[in-house]
């Protein structure tokens, strides 16, 4: 089959038909490309929204942590304050039950007119192996000024040796280990425990002057004697 070009009449119209194809295309081309434009723009206002729910939920739940963490605090801060009532009245409570159990020895009926030790405890100070103690003495005869002096005994032992030191020799040179008293005395200091050397007992040692009231030696665990001072 012979291809045949058109004739001279007909170019016209066939060019006409080009530039009607191509109009027509590039105009379905420009619709088509505001139609992605257009779908472009609503899936961005929808990213906004999505966006500004996304940081307004993360305010609401930042405001929310903040509370709770503030409510956490308050919460921590009014327990710690609970506990430290609680021991308070702990320590409160002992002293009373100290004072009221010292005070029928000395006035109850059946009172001895000799030298006692109604307690002894043990507190830390400070730091490195410094510690300081409460001797409470007492008597039943009000009518003699009870006078002495007193010794603490320290029994233990260094790295499994066996050891002793004696409160006059941990002691500074400044503190008195004297007495003077017509009811009771709480006699206390500080001491300097030796390095490595592990308190297992304390012995006390008063003598007092003259020959009315007689000496006392009594031993205390240390682990019943540590106590937080009153």
């Amino acid at each position: 089959m012979r291809f045949r070009f058109p004739s001279a009449e007909a170019w016209p119209l066939i060019v006409l038909l080009m530039a009607l194809s191509g109009a027509l295309a590039y105009f379905i081309g420009i619709y088509a490309l505001r139609v992605s434009v257009h779908e472009l723009e609503i899936m961005d206002v929808r990213q906004d929204e999505q966006i500004k729910e996304l940081m307004r939920r993360n305010e609401v739940l930042m405001v929310d942590r903040t509370m709770a963490e503030r409510r956490l605090e308050v919460s921590n801060q009014t327990l710690e304050y609970l506990r430290d009532m609680l021991q308070t009245s702990e320590a409160e409570l002992r002293k009373i039950r100290e004072e009221l159990e010292l005070f029928r020895k000395i006035t109850g009926p059946n009172r001895e007119e000799k030298l006692s030790i109604h307690a002894l405890k043990v507190f830390v100070v400070g730091e490195n192996g410094r510690w300081g103690y409460r001797l409470v003495l007492y008597q039943g005869d009000f009518s003699n000024i009870a006078e002495g002096r007193y010794d603490l005994v320290l029994h233990g032992h260094t790295e499994g040796s066996p050891g002793r030191h004696r409160l006059s020799g941990l002691v500074e040179d400044s503190q008195q280990q004297s007495f003077s008293f017509r009811h009771f005395v709480a006699l206390s200091g500080e001491f300097q425990l030796p390095e490595r050397f592990e308190v297992e007992r304390i012995e006390v040692k008063v003598s007092p002057s003259g020959k009315k009231l007689k000496a006392i030696n009594k031993s205390f665990s240390w682990r019943r004697a540590m106590s937080d001072p009153d």
